[in-house]
């Protein structure tokens, strides 16, 4: 006997069809956010997940993280904007929990044995406020329980809200950051010596990470790491 959730599933799935995220060809069963030649066409950055210690993901960030991958090439047209617009402004953060359990595995033993704490890229209190959620979240969340390592994410405030950074040169965009972080004073005690990722949704020049990773490390921080959902080449 079916429950009346199932009913209920079934008539909105009657009524509004779930389409691709990128094509909106309608989905068909066992297909969830892509249809199947689109999934099929994700440009996924294999090189990063073979040599993190060694690529231009890291060499973008002057070498300063320990380890940097990165899961899909960003284009402004590509599969993946798709998915990241939708992730971000269309209220579908559990694309980031489909994104580990789908992708991130290439990552699993080289990541899981040498991270002490999860953390991410935060929004101003005003701009979560807005948008109801931080994108990274469900990612982290995953992430954490996939590797059994804590994530808080809170070790970082954003004091600022900064303007977009699209536009801008490598220049403007680190000026711009100036002042932008903070580590919380209530995790200090919590990050010294530690090997810490940051997770982050688009990498472009880097600018932010590398911001973070200054930050950090000169708050007693042993190790930054980076795992970003794309990167923009």
């Amino acid at each position: 006997m079916l429950t009346l959730s199932k009913v209920f599933n079934s008539i909105c799935y009657t009524i509004f069809p779930p389409t691709c995220l990128h094509c909106e060809e309608l989905l068909r069963s066992g297909e969830e956010y892509l249809y199947f030649s689109c999934y099929a066409e994700l440009p996924l950055n294999n090189g990063s997940w073979i040599s993190p210690q060694q690529n231009n993901i890291r060499d973008r960030l002057d070498q300063e993280v320990n380890m940097a991958t990165s899961l899909f090439f960003y284009t402004s047209d590509n599969i993946v904007q798709s998915l990241i617009h939708h992730l971000k402004y269309k209220d579908l953060p559990k694309i980031g929990a489909w994104m580990v359990d789908h992708f991130v595995f290439p990552c699993d033993s080289i990541y899981s044995k040498s991270i002490d704490l999860i953390t991410s890229i935060p929004l101003h209190p005003k701009k979560q406020k807005q948008r109801g959620y931080n994108q990274l979240d469900k990612f982290c969340e995953r992430l954490s329980k996939r590797w059994d390592v804590q994530y808080d994410p809170e070790v970082l405030i954003r004091k600022k809200h900064s303007t977009s950074q699209t536009k801008k040169s490598k220049i403007e965009r680190l000026k711009s950051l100036e002042g932008v972080f903070e580590i919380n004073a209530s995790k200090r005690k919590n990050i010294q010596k530690k090997h810490i990722l940051i997770i982050d949704d688009v990498i472009t020049t880097g600018s932010t990470i590398k911001s973070v990773t200054y930050l950090l490390k000169e708050g007693g921080v042993n190790d930054v790491s980076i795992l970003s959902m794309s990167v923009v080449f």
